[in-house]
C-alpha cells in the first residue's frame, strides 16, 4: 500500500492563527439583522425563514415559538361559496390545534406554524409548499 501513497512534506506555520476573528464594524453587521421585537404577527406579512440573516435564524425561530401561532380569536371570519355551500373558518379549530394552527386575516387563509419555521427551502423546482 505504501507504494501508492505520496508523502508530502509540510511546512510549519510561520505565525499562529488568530485566536478570535477581527472585530467587524457594527454598522455593517447590524444592518443585516432584523428587530426581533417587531417580527410580523400575521402570516401574510412574515418573510421566509431562509431570508433572515444566517446568524439570526435560530433567534427568529425561538421568538416565533415563544410567541405561538397567530390566532385572531375575535375576528369575524369571511364566508365563501365552495361547492355550492357557504363555508368559513371555524374558530373552535384554534382549541383543537392550539400549538400550530395559524390564521391570516389579510389572506383569509390558514397556515401551519411549524411548517413555516422548519420548512426546507427546496428552491424554484421544489414542491415543498407549507
Amino acid at each position: 500500500m505504501e507504494k501508492f501513497l505520496i508523502k508530502l512534506k509540510r511546512k510549519a506555520p510561520s505565525s499562529p492563527p488568530p485566536s478570535s476573528p477581527p472585530p467587524s464594524s457594527p454598522s455593517s453587521s447590524q444592518s443585516d439583522l432584523d428587530d426581533l421585537d417587531n417580527l410580523p404577527w400575521d402570516p401574510a406579512d412574515q418573510k421566509k425563514i431562509y431570508e433572515y440573516n444566517a446568524n439570526q435564524k435560530n433567534e427568529v425561530i425561538r421568538k416565533y415559538l415563544m410567541r405561538g401561532p397567530c390566532q385572531p380569536r375575535g375576528h369575524t371570519f369571511k364566508q365563501s361559496m365552495k361547492g355550492g355551500v357557504l363555508r368559513r373558518f371555524n374558530p373552535s379549530w384554534f382549541d383543537q390545534f392550539p400549538n400550530w394552527l395559524e390564521y391570516s386575516a389579510k389572506k383569509d387563509a390558514t397556515f401551519c406554524l411549524y411548517c413555516y419555521l422548519f420548512k426546507y427551502n427546496a428552491g424554484k423546482g421544489g414542491r415543498n409548499d407549507a
